[in-house]
């Protein structure tokens, strides 16, 4: 075959129905020399058929367009060639894209336009093409090499495209805590594997990768209990993982980045490390008011840490309340609440929060700022959105320096 687009529609294109289409983008020239019959003659001197002829012998029973474009001489012209690319592709389209023939810079442009579509349209990339004429041989070669042994090899370049993908997935974690778009990626590229091997290849990356949305998803839902157990369990994967990285190399970059991220979380029995930890993560990716609830509640756990009870005592709502009275009733000179009254450690309590004065009333700050949040602003003391983001910083930065002083 003289062209690879005949070669590729023959392939991929034999069982598609009058739904599907092939639409080619031409510019005045590609139109002359390769679209219409005539242009080029054979050593015998007789025309050869161009490639809307060729692919019409090919019996196909999808649609063929053509569109004219610009040849991409000016930004105007560019302008006008990504409007049309973006006009031809419908939402939810499944797109296979030849670049062999492309002129100049139009692939760069036609990829910008197909990753546009990809956001806005939701339209996916099945395949990138390039028919590689030049693996061949240098062009001096190609003209004594007889017809039959052109076999040029058809590159699919989709996995080099995946890397913006995996690009923006990474910045997503990194700058939101977000491990959906990772997640997705991982299972879409590891579910042949998968099912190839019956699980026995890539199950330590899909259970790296459902590690990560756990731990995204208990940030975002203020799983305190959780977070240090998930995130015990993503370091202890992260050696399996690397072993499984040949099969993933774009996964390679992040496990890095991800180490790096999950190291500054640090855990202890009975200090504030963990809240501190945890509250950064969630200033540092914009969860403010997750971060106002961690910093809160990490208090009153530390507090019941530090009377010795265990985690099911600590989870207890009463136990939780209690802390809340004592601290109310040290720092604002409320009444003892019945609850705190019959509580057996409730001496004890009060000799760690007042051993511990300021840890305290910087609770009882934090509590006007997240009654604000969590009644949507429904209350007396109205903030406004950008003083919670600065003050939960600066509670981090007051209590960072408390425990120091007062633990």
């Amino acid at each position: 075959m003289r062209f690879v687009q005949q070669a590729i529609a023959e392939i991929l294109c034999k069982d598609w129905s009058e739904k599907d289409k092939i639409i080619f983008f031409l510019t005045e020239e590609s139109r002359k020399k390769n679209w219409d019959d005539g242009y080029y003659i054979d050593e015998k001197g007789k025309p050869l058929k161009g490639l809307k002829t060729e692919l019409s012998s090919l019996g196909l029973k999808l649609k063929i367009e053509e569109e004219d474009i610009p040849e991409g001489k000016s930004e105007k012209e560019l302008w006008e060639l990504f409007k049309k690319v973006l006009h031809k592709i419908d939402k939810n389209d499944e797109i296979y894209l030849d670049i062999t023939h492309s002129f100049r810079s139009l692939p760069f442009l036609i990829m910008i336009a197909l990753n546009y579509a990809v956001n806005i349209k939701n339209a996916k990339i099945k395949g990138i093409y390039y028919g590689a004429i030049e693996a061949l041989g240098t062009p001096q070669e190609l003209k004594t090499m007889p017809n039959e042994e052109r076999n040029a090899p058809i590159f699919n370049l989709v996995p080099f495209v995946t890397l913006f993908d995996w690009t923006i997935a990474t910045r997503r974690f990194i700058d939101i805590g977000d491990a959906s778009l990772l997640q997705q990626l991982a299972q879409e590229e590891l579910k042949p594997l998968l099912i190839k091997t019956g699980g026995k290849e890539g199950k330590a990356l899909k259970t790296f990768s459902d590690l990560l949305i756990k731990l995204s998803n208990s940030f975002a839902t203020c799983r305190a209990r959780e977070i240090p157990k998930i995130i015990s369990l993503i370091k202890e994967k992260i050696n399996e993982v690397k072993e499984e990285l040949p099969i993933l190399p774009a996964f390679l970059p992040l496990i890095e980045v991800i180490k790096e991220k999950l190291d500054k979380i640090k855990f202890n029995e009975k200090g504030l490390e963990e809240t501190l930890s945890t509250t950064e993560w969630c200033l540092e990716h914009n969860l403010i008011q997750q971060g106002f609830t961690l910093l809160q509640e990490g208090i009153i756990t530390y507090y019941l840490k530090q009377i010795g009870l265990k985690e099911e005592e600590i989870a207890n709502r009463d136990n939780r309340k209690v802390v809340v009275d004592a601290i109310n009733c040290i720092v604002r000179n409320m009444p003892e609440t019945d609850t705190l009254r019959i509580f057996p450690d409730k001496e004890k309590l009060h000799n760690i929060i007042i051993s511990s004065s300021s840890i305290a009333e910087l609770f009882t700050q934090i509590s006007e700022y997240r009654n604000d949040l969590n009644h949507a602003g429904w209350t007396d003391n109205f903030h406004k959105p950008d003083d919670f983001k600065r003050k939960l910083g600066e509670f981090i930065q007051r209590l960072n320096k408390k425990e120091v002083q007062d633990v």
